[in-house]
């Protein structure tokens, strides 16, 4: 997911993003967080539903299919995570999505 949005990814607005990675207990997580218009209330329960495209990105003009945050999320989950969403909506607030997994158990070291 991650190398996607590095190398692959086009960025749709202008907007001042980080990316930051730590261990949470049972968890490792992995935030992108940007300055962007953030994302409306109303649409925030939709925005992992395949094809589902907001308000924003339609104003952008051609833009993507509405698929990558729900191969995102389904991923996460395939892998016993999940990805979760903080955006208040307000312009230059932005939002922060973040994509947790759960750590591996530490192996033995060998006899």
């Amino acid at each position: 997911m991650m190398r996607g949005l590095l190398r692959g990814g086009r960025i749709l607005s202008e907007s001042v993003a980080e990316l930051a990675g730590i261990c949470e207990g049972e968890w490792i997580v992995g935030e992108v967080a940007d300055t962007g218009p953030g994302i409306p209330p109303e649409e925030q329960p939709l925005l992992f539903r395949r094809f589902f495209r907001g308000r924003a990105s339609h104003r952008q003009g051609p833009s993507g299919t509405g698929l990558g945050l729900a191969i995102c999320k389904e991923i996460a989950e395939l892998h016993g995570g999940r990805i979760t969403l903080e955006s208040d909506g307000i312009p230059g607030h932005g939002s922060a999505f973040a994509v947790w997994l759960p750590r591996a158990p530490a192996e033995p070291p060998p006899a």
